[in-house]
């Protein structure tokens, strides 16, 4: 009876020690971060060439952020230089009380 417990100890024993040994394994994990996109190379000519993208602006309404808005930097221009503007919803509107916003 001595015997079967010590051949049951012993087996216990190796099992923990092949336990402890795959323990020991180490791993390594790398992360590569996701592309968040490249600019627009830049076009011959004058720096109007290019695309603008304005990003998400927060929605005063909702929680959520309103559309990227993309449009050539000629068109901004010409948007901004009328005395417009794209709101945070992604329509054209009239710049209002810029003065007001400056102050602040």
């Amino acid at each position: 009876m001595a015997s079967v417990r010590i051949a049951g100890l012993s087996a216990v024993l190796v099992m923990l020690s092949l336990h402890q040994g795959s323990a020991q394994v180490q791993s390594s994990v790398s992360a590569a971060l996701p592309s968040l996109g490249e600019k627009e190379p830049a076009k011959a000519g004058s720096s109007e060439d290019g695309i603008y993208c304005r990003p998400p602006q927060p929605l005063t309404d909702s929680r959520l952020a309103g559309p990227k808005v993309c449009k050539p930097i000629k068109e901004w221009n010409a948007l901004h230089a009328s005395g417009m503007d794209v709101d945070p919803h992604g329509d054209i509107k009239p710049i209002q009380n810029l003065d007001e916003l400056k102050n602040h």
